[in-house]
C-alpha cells in the first residue's frame, strides 16, 4: 500500500486562501478596468475618426520618446495613412461585413474555436494549473489513486 499524505493539500487549501485567490483576482481585474482610463486611444482609431495629429502625438510617445520625425513613428504612421486610405476606398468597415458571405466560414470558425475552448475547459486550466498551489495540491489528491499499482 502506498502512503499517500493529503495533510499538505489541506494545509495549502484552506478556505482563507481560498479567498484570497478570489479577491486578488477581482481587485486586479477592478485595476484593469481604471487603468483604461489613462490609456491613450489608438492611432489607428484616431486616423479613423480623422484625429491625424493626435494618431501623430500617439504613435511618437509609443515608438519615438516624443519625437514625432523618429523613424519608427514616421513609418507606422504611412502605414496607418495607406490601410486607412484603402478602407474608404472600399467602404466596408461594417458589422454587416462579418455576415456577408465571403466572412460567414472565418466567422463560424473563430466562434467555434472559441467556444470548444471554453467548453473543455481550458482556460481554466491554463489558469489554475500555473498560479494555484491549491489545485496543484488537489489534482495529485485526485490523480494519485488511479496511477497507483498494485503492488
Amino acid at each position: 500500500m502506498v502512503n499517500s499524505n493529503h495533510s499538505s493539500c489541506s494545509s495549502v487549501c484552506t478556505k482563507k486562501t481560498v479567498l484570497y485567490l478570489w479577491r486578488g483576482v477581482v481587485l486586479l481585474t477592478i485595476l484593469s478596468f481604471f487603468g483604461l482610463f489613462f490609456f491613450p486611444y489608438s492611432p489607428r482609431w484616431l486616423a479613423s475618426k480623422d484625429r491625424w495629429e493626435e494618431a501623430l502625438v500617439v504613435l511618437a510617445d509609443l515608438h519615438g520618446n516624443g519625437d514625432i520625425n523618429h523613424p519608427n513613428v514616421v513609418a507606422e504612421y504611412q502605414e496607418i495613412e495607406e490601410a486607412v486610405r484603402i478602407e474608404r476606398e472600399q467602404a466596408s468597415t461594417s458589422w454587416g461585413e462579418l455576415v456577408a458571405p465571403r466572412m460567414r466560414k472565418r466567422v463560424i470558425l473563430g466562434i467555434a474555436i472559441q467556444g470548444w475552448s471554453q467548453l473543455t475547459g481550458m482556460n481554466i486550466m491554463m489558469y489554475y494549473m500555473l498560479v494555484s498551489p491549491c489545485f496543484k495540491m488537489l489534482s495529485l489528491a485526485l490523480l494519485a489513486p488511479l496511477c497507483r499499482k498494485e503492488l
